[in-house]
């Protein structure tokens, strides 16, 4: 699997978190910025849910946080692959903690909409459940398969509850 840059993640942070980004156009910058549609999947998958990540640890510090997202193999098994096996997370992280601190917010938030973390958590609070104690599993991505990742036989299953 390629290593996607710092420099990269930060330019993809600046494209996603624009005013009126929109997939199309978003997709098309994606190409020219990273040259390859599984590249330009992993940054539009993957910093969105690092931003939720981020986000979510502010919301509830009792919320136990997933270290790893799932991926589907070929044989249709979800697989839990470390944050830290994916580069777009690894950079992005930082990133979305500094953003989350210093602003400026509207990106944040324009990015960590685009998040299925933060989609879950708003269902969760809306239904006027409590996030306190609760654990969140690490997101499901569905157009990064798992064979990108360098993943142990039978480490994969599929959460409890899903």
């Amino acid at each position: 699997m390629n290593e996607i840059s710092a420099d990269i993640v930060a330019q993809a942070i600046e494209l996603l978190g624009a005013d009126g980004a929109t997939e199309e156009r978003l997709a098309d910058q994606f190409i020219a910025l990273i040259g390859d549609d599984m590249g330009t999947r992993r940054l539009r998958d993957c910093i969105p849910e690092a931003f939720g990540l981020v986000l979510a640890s502010h919301l509830c510090p009792t919320l136990k946080l997933p270290d790893y997202f799932q991926a589907l193999d070929a044989n249709g098994t979800w697989q839990r692959i470390p944050l830290r096996a994916e580069s777009a997370f690894v950079h992005a992280l930082p990133i979305a903690l500094h953003i989350f601190h210093h602003g400026p917010r509207a990106r944040f938030r324009n990015i960590a909409d685009m998040s299925s973390v933060v989609a879950a958590l708003n269902n969760a609070l809306n239904a006027g459940d409590s996030l306190d104690g609760c654990t969140l599993h690490g997101p499901q991505m569905q157009g990064l398969p798992a064979s990108l990742y360098e993943v142990p036989p039978d480490s994969g299953t599929d959460p409890p509850g899903h």
